[in-house]
Formats: C-alpha cells, structure tokens, sequence
C-alpha cells in the first residue's frame, strides 16, 4: 500500500479556491500539467506538500502523504464556504496511467500508488511531509523557491506575507538535501554535527532521504543517532 493519498477537487470554483490556498499559480495550470505546492500555516509554515495534476478544466488531482489527509481535508473545508468545490480522497485506480511531470520532477501515478512511492519521491526531491515533519519548516528551507513549488507574484494565501518576506527582505537558515544512509532513518529524527542538532530528516526511504540542513553545516559530518549520512550533490543545492 502506498504511503501518499490522491485527493480530487472538482468543481467550477476548484482552481480559483486551489489558487487561494497553496502557493503556486494554481489558476495557469493547463490542462494535463503538473505543478508542486505547499499548503502553509498563517505562520508561513508548510503543512502539507502537493504534487498537483489539471486533469479536466474543473477537476484537480492532489497528491500528498496520507497520514496527513484527515485533519487537512478538514482544514480545507473549513475555507469552501460557497465555493463550488469538492475535495474528497479518490482510489488510485482512476487515476490509470498518468504522469505528473514538469521541469523538476517526472513521476507516474502507479509509481505514486505503490510501496516504493517514497524512495520515488525522495529521488525527485519530492518532501512529501509525513505528520511529524508538519508545520516545522518555512517553504524555502524545503527548497520551494528553487524548484517552482513557490509562485512570489501570484498573491494572497495563507501564510504568504511571511514566506514573501524571507524572499525579499532575509534567507533561508535551511536547505533541504537529499542524503544517502546505510540504514533506514525515521522522519523526524535529529541531525547531528559536532554534537549539536544541525537539521531534521523529514522523509526517509531505505537508503537515502531528505533532510533540511542549517546552511552553515553543510560541509560538517553529519550523523542521526551515531549513523553517518552522506549529502548527495551538495553542489546542487545553496
């Protein structure tokens, strides 16, 4: 079974209402492209990471870790009022054969329904965040302004003065990397340099996994409970 849920929004207000909570420009999307996203807190944290499919002009399909997809389709609803949108977990079977792709990631939905959908989305640089990574970090310490995940001139959402003002006006602490392991590493755990926590796994496949960083560490040894890891293409990334 696969660790991610498929949730479809349809309806005539579903991009609009899409556009007014996450962070990219929801409402540019043609149909059959694909697009990352972060749903942040008022805070500017991110709670829940998507990858997005325009599968129709009115139907949306959004991909993201399934232990988060009760309390978050809750906190979505919360904000349809009298839009005309429905939100509601779909079985991966009628998503067939499609493929989320754009300039930074290309993913298959039967690679998303199965049991190795997070090694997937670690190699893609997907932070699919599991409940215990949620509302722990800012979009850009998830790299949301290298990658597209973040749009800075399509307007208001939750979150967004915030996330618009680190751009702007400061930087990023973190940087997410992905790392690889000789053993498997559990969301949330603590990473370590020179005895001081420097960083936090936030999604962790068999030997590898993503991590956000403090930028001033990236050149230390780095270690989660005593293990080594090992920052893959440190140069990719700032």
């Amino acid at each position: 079974m696969s660790p991610l849920i498929a949730i479809e929004a349809i309806g005539a207000d579903a991009a609009s209402f899409l556009h007014n909570q996450l962070s990219n420009d929801i409402n540019a999307l043609a149909i059959g492209d694909s697009c990352a996203a972060h749903y942040c807190s008022v805070k500017g944290r991110t709670l829940t990471f998507f990858v997005i499919k325009r599968l129709e002009e009115e139907r949306f399909v959004l991909i993201c870790h399934a232990d988060q997809h009760e309390p978050l389709l809750k906190r979505l609803r919360m904000f349809v009022l009298r839009s005309k949108v429905t939100l509601a977990v779909i079985d991966w079977e009628h998503l067939g054969e499609q493929s989320f792709a754009n300039a930074q990631f290309n993913i298959t939905a039967q690679t998303l329904a199965s049991e190795g959908a997070i090694e997937a989305a670690v190699s893609c640089a997907l932070p699919f965040l599991p409940a215990a990574s949620q509302e722990q970090h800012i979009p850009q310490s998830l790299n949301g302004d290298l990658d597209g995940s973040v749009n800075f001139k399509k307007g208001c959402y939750p979150g967004q003065e915030i996330v618009a003002r680190t751009h702007y006006l400061g930087k990023p602490k973190r940087r997410m990397h992905r790392v690889s392991t000789s053993t498997p590493l559990e969301a949330g755990a603590s990473l370590d340099a020179n005895e001081k926590s420097v960083g936090e796994v936030i999604l962790a496949a068999e030997n590898q996994a993503l991590i956000t960083l403090h930028i001033e560490a990236v050149s230390l040894p780095l270690s989660v409970s005593g293990q080594p890891i090992e920052i893959i293409n440190p140069e990719s990334t700032p």
